[in-house]
């Protein structure tokens, strides 16, 4: 093609259902027989956005990366989940914890999550402005969802103008958490932008839809599972 000079701005969004993660870190494991109380002993907990906000800021930080290049611009658009401090039992949010440990890496220590301790999930004001996505626009070239069944799946209303508006036609990537293929969401997506959608989900979710995954075998036999269900199982294929 030939070079104009002008430059492209693309556009992507990233929404869906969002958490507010707990990440709960401790000094050492107590050692059994061990007195409850010791001030050696310490826990500390922060707070992070989690879901769909977490999508945005790592998304985010990558077009940081993109913009440095001269030909084209990247701008992003996602919901207006706070930042800032948020309550432990704050009943707008669904909260999410884990608890992190210390590990070692190839000669270093890192810390990684040791345990997943839950979810606090709340009823969520459907009509809540955080929620939605700020500056929403049907020109987007990308649309990220994060469809994590807390909601977002079952609420057209949170949905970005691109997918509900005909004639538009951007990249979809779908992260699902089971019931996979289901709801409003999934079904709006089949219809109309089926050709253009890439979905992520995990093979545990995919076992707990009624999909048969052999577990245990081999990679090969759990490929050849995961192909012959897609193809053939309406449950997952679309049909």
């Amino acid at each position: 093609m030939k070079n104009t000079g002008v430059k492209a701005n693309y556009i992507a969004i990233v929404t869906g259902d969002v958490t507010m993660d707990w990440h709960v870190v401790r000094s050492e494991p107590v050692k059994i027989g061990k007195q409850i109380w010791d001030p050696d002993q310490w826990t500390t907990a922060c707070c992070q956005r989690g879901g769909a906000a977490l999508l945005a800021d790592l998304i985010t930080a990558v077009i940081k990366k993109l913009n440095l290049k001269k030909d084209n611009t990247y701008t992003l658009h996602q919901t207006g989940a706070p930042r800032g401090p948020v309550h432990s039992i704050d009943p707008h949010y669904h909260h999410s914890y884990a608890l992190w440990t210390e590990f070692s890496s190839k000669g270093k220590r890192v810390w990684r999550v040791q345990e997943y301790l839950g979810l606090d999930r709340r009823t969520i004001d459907k009509e809540a402005d955080w929620r939605r996505v700020v500056g929403d626009t049907d020109k987007a070239n990308l649309v990220v969802l994060d469809d994590a069944d807390l909601g977002f799946r079952d609420t057209p209303d949170l949905w970005p103008q691109v997918l509900k508006k005909k004639g538009c036609s951007p990249w979809i990537i779908l992260k699902m958490a089971r019931p996979v293929a289901q709801g409003p969401l999934w079904e709006q997506l089949l219809a109309a932008h089926a050709d253009r959608m890439i979905v992520v989900t995990t093979v545990d979710d995919l076992r707990r839809s009624e999909v048969q995954i052999s577990q245990g075998l081999s990679w090969e036999r759990t490929a050849q599972d995961v192909a012959w269900e897609l193809i053939h199982n309406p449950r997952v294929n679309g049909m």
